[in-house]
């Protein structure tokens, strides 16, 4: 048999054939590194932005080189990344508010506000009434409407420190509300300034009005020495207040106009009731006395007079009974009691008037009358300090809490 021809069997590469295949190799590994790298230079460049860029600082990343081939490895290649590439974000504390101003400061400071402008009142009532009795026989003025006016603002004056001293205050105000030259003080002193330019009205000759004056022009400056102080307590406070944010719910929320509670309320239609009753009873008392008086013209007896006027001290305490028993709210307590001393005086007043009529002659009646005359003030004493009392309530009704509800 000869020999077939079969296939022939592959035997191993040559020594230069496999050095060709690694240097073929080795150049596509080459071209796809300088690819690469082109591609990366030509994106970075289009990414930049054409305002020229702070001066950035750069990183070395080591690759480790991947690609490998039989018996082949890539050594490693680096990369440069820009540290202008990766962004870098800076947390900036936001500022500090200023601080809101809290509801019962804000309440303290409306309040002060409203003591200022009831002081303005009283000053105004007390220069106007001494100027006009000054030129009264311009003005017709007599001596008996100054005298009411001068006490009514003796009688406000006096309520109106009692309610700057009760005026609720922050606890980190109470230093300054009350201490030396605070408007607690202040106010305080405007009391017996007030009382001096009644006292100056009551001078008897040579007094020529001067004493009053000089009590006027104290009284003036020591309301502006209040008005000092308050804006010396609320000035850090207003600042605060222009600064305070209004949120978007306090813008939306409705404004309401408050009004005074049903207890203030019935406390001062309870007074003014009083007055009413008051000038009854003095009209009833000038009548009997005028008709005694006038006894020939009249034909009023002894006995119907005695009878009038028994009436009247009756009437007297029953009033005085009355005021004492009407309810009066918490926050105006010490200023509710005025009205009840002042109706305590018209007994012992009308009791006065009676026991007048009883003296026998040669007493010609001057007892009486004038028994009668002090009754008379007295009644006017009570009005005016009723009408202080309520001015006093229907001015600072919020600022002494005494506000409707809902």
């Amino acid at each position: 048999m000869g020999i077939g021809r079969g296939r022939r069997k592959p035997g191993p590469k040559s020594p230069r054939k496999k050095g060709l295949w690694k240097t073929y190799y080795a150049h596509i590994v080459f071209a796809l590194v300088v690819v690469g790298v082109l591609v990366f230079i030509f994106t970075r460049e289009d990414s930049e932005p054409t305002e020229p860029s702070p001066t950035t600082t750069t990183a070395t990343v080591a690759t480790t080189g991947a690609t490998q081939t039989p018996d082949t490895t890539v050594p490693p290649t680096t990369t440069t990344v820009s540290s202008a590439a990766v962004a870098t974000t800076v947390t900036t504390a936001p500022p500090e508010p200023p601080r809101a101003v809290d509801q019962p400061t804000m309440s303290y400071m409306e309040g002060l506000a409203g003591f200022k402008q009831t002081l303005a009142g009283l000053v105004e009532e007390s220069t106007a009434a001494s100027q006009a009795w000054d030129n009264r026989t311009e003005t017709g003025a007599t001596y008996r409407e100054t005298s009411s006016i001068l006490v009514d603002v003796v009688e406000r004056t006096r309520a109106f420190a009692e309610a700057v001293r009760d005026h609720p205050v922050p606890s980190s105000l109470v230093p300054a509300h009350e201490g030396s030259d605070g408007p607690v003080e202040q106010a305080a002193r405007l009391v017996p300034l007030a009382e001096a330019v009644l006292a100056g009205l009551r001078l008897p000759s040579p007094d020529d009005g001067s004493t009053r004056r000089a009590a006027v022009a104290d009284f003036s400056a020591a309301a502006d020495d209040f008005d000092a102080s308050v804006d010396r307590v609320t000035a850090p406070m207003d600042d605060r207040a222009e600064d305070r944010e209004v949120t978007g719910d306090e813008q939306a929320a409705p404004t309401t106009v408050p009004e005074p509670s049903e207890e203030a309320t019935t406390y001062i239609e309870g007074l003014s009731g009083f007055k009413d009753t008051l000038a009854e009873l003095v009209a009833a008392a000038n009548a009997a006395n005028q008709d005694w008086d006038n006894r020939t013209e009249s034909g009023v007896t002894y006995r119907e007079t005695a009878t009038a006027l028994i009436g009247i001290t009756q009437q007297a305490r029953s009033f005085r009974e009355q005021v004492r028993d009407h309810p009066v709210p918490g926050p105006v307590a010490t200023l509710g009691r005025g009205p009840v001393d002042q109706a305590a005086r018209l007994v012992s007043l009308a009791d006065a008037v009676l026991e007048g009529l009883r003296i026998p002659a040669p007493e010609d009646g001057s007892v009486r009358r004038a028994a009668l005359a002090d009754f008379n003030t007295a009644a006017d004493d009570f009005a005016a300090g009723v009408d202080g009392v309520i001015r006093h309530i229907e001015e600072n009704f919020e600022a002494l809490g005494l506000v409707q509800d809902g």
